[in-house]
Parts: structure tokens; C-alpha cells; sequence
């Protein structure tokens, strides 16, 4: 009966010691789970990249010029002027008036050019001796201005340019075979501006012999005195 408390006694002493040993162990555990750092984030702790600035460049939109064609503005006399006659002038595509001071020989552009052309034909000179002389005889010492005119047929850059073209060849023609100084004498190419007939008809169909008559060059001198 002894040995058998004492064996009972032995046991509980047992147990209890393990109970003990378990919860300070579990203690322990927890103690030092308690006082683990946490760890944060490596995410949390990473620095913000730094993102560069992007320099837009400016776009510079390159200013365009626009041709403008400017018509030099001349005094122009009156193309009502009365149609008189010349002696010394036969050519009958040479026309002659005068008023106002004011002398015009018009020769029709067919007579002096070929077509689209500026060179002065061959066949032309005769018209040009009998002005050139015309004008040596009564206007010796007297301004000359040189208009050219086209009809409306191409565009309006195209026939300044074309009819200023003509104008200075007659200038050249002048001064090269008809003894005028050059520096008596200015240029004017006027283009289809100042038609003399209708390009067209009422109905809008073409007119040959209206745009004939707009291809031509004036010769007009001011001034001076006249011979009869």
C-alpha cells in the first residue's frame, strides 16, 4: 500500500513538472514572437523612381509668303481718244489718236509676235520703222511709255507677265533700230486688265476677234508738238 502512494506520487510529481515545462516553453514562444520585429514591405521601404522631365519642343510653323501680283498703276489716257490720221503711217494694223496732249500707236500684238511668243516677228519691222519715224518726226524730244495687253485667255500672273515681256521687246526694238534713247522711254506690262473689246459673248462663248483686239502694244507719247 506504501509503494503504491509513493508510485502515485511519483507520478502526479511527473506530470506536474511537464505541465510546467510545457507552458514555459509556450511562454518562451510567445515572448519572443511578441518581440520579433515585423518586417514591412520591401515595396514600402523602395524610393519613388525619379522620372525625368520631357522638354516638348516648340513647333515653329514657318510663316508662307503669298505671291501677291501687284498691276503697277499707271496714268492711262483715255482709249476714247479720236482716231486721226497719219501720213507717213500705212500699215493699216497701226492705229493713231490723239487728245489730251496725248499720242497712242496701237499695233496689234499679232503683228508684232508670234503666239504665246515675245520675240518680234520679221515681217513686223515695217509697222515699227513707220512709228519710230513718226515719233522722230513729231514728238523728237517727247516721253514714251510702252503698255503691253493680252487677252483673258490663260492666267492673270501668266499674261502680266507675258504682255510686260512684249512691252520691253518693242522698248529694245526702239532703241536698237529706231534711234530713241532708252532712257526716254518706260515699259508697263498690263496683262488682260484694260480690255478694249469683250473677251467672250452675251452668252459667255468665246470672241476671237474681241481677244484679237485686247493682244496688242501701245506706244503713247505726251507732250510735245505735233506736225500736221
Amino acid at each position: 500500500m506504501k509503494k503504491t502512494l509513493i508510485l502515485l506520487a511519483g507520478i502526479g510529481f511527473s506530470f506536474a513538472l511537464a505541465t510546467c515545462t510545457d507552458g514555459s516553453s509556450e511562454n518562451t514562444s510567445t515572448s519572443r514572437t511578441s518581440q520579433a520585429p515585423i518586417e514591412q514591405s520591401s515595396t514600402d521601404n523602395r524610393p519613388s523612381p525619379d522620372v525625368p522631365e520631357t522638354n516638348t519642343p516648340e513647333t515653329n510653323t514657318p510663316e508662307i509668303n503669298t505671291l501677291e501680283i501687284n498691276v503697277p498703276e499707271v496714268n492711262i489716257p483715255n482709249v476714247n481718244l479720236p482716231t486721226i490720221n497719219f501720213p507717213e503711217i500705212t500699215v493699216p494694223e497701226v492705229v493713231v489718236q490723239q487728245g489730251d496732249n496725248t499720242t497712242i500707236y496701237t499695233l496689234a500684238a499679232d503683228v508684232l509676235f508670234d503666239f504665246d511668243k515675245d520675240a518680234i516677228r520679221p515681217d513686223a519691222e515695217v509697222a515699227l520703222q513707220q512709228v519710230s519715224g513718226s515719233i522722230a518726226q513729231r514728238f523728237l524730244n517727247s516721253a514714251i511709255q510702252i503698255n503691253g495687253h493680252t487677252d483673258s485667255i490663260g492666267t492673270d500672273a501668266y499674261n502680266l507677265d507675258l504682255s510686260q515681256r512684249r512691252a520691253e521687246s518693242v522698248k529694245q526694238w526702239l532703241a536698237s533700230n529706231g534711234g530713241n534713247s532708252s532712257s526716254r522711254m518706260t515699259i508697263n506690262g498690263l496683262g488682260e486688265s484694260q480690255p478694249v473689246a469683250p473677251n467672250t459673248n452675251s452668252d459667255n462663248s468665246d470672241n476671237p476677234a474681241g481677244r484679237q483686239r485686247n493682244r496688242r502694244v501701245e506706244i503713247i507719247v505726251r507732250g510735245g508738238s505735233s506736225t500736221p
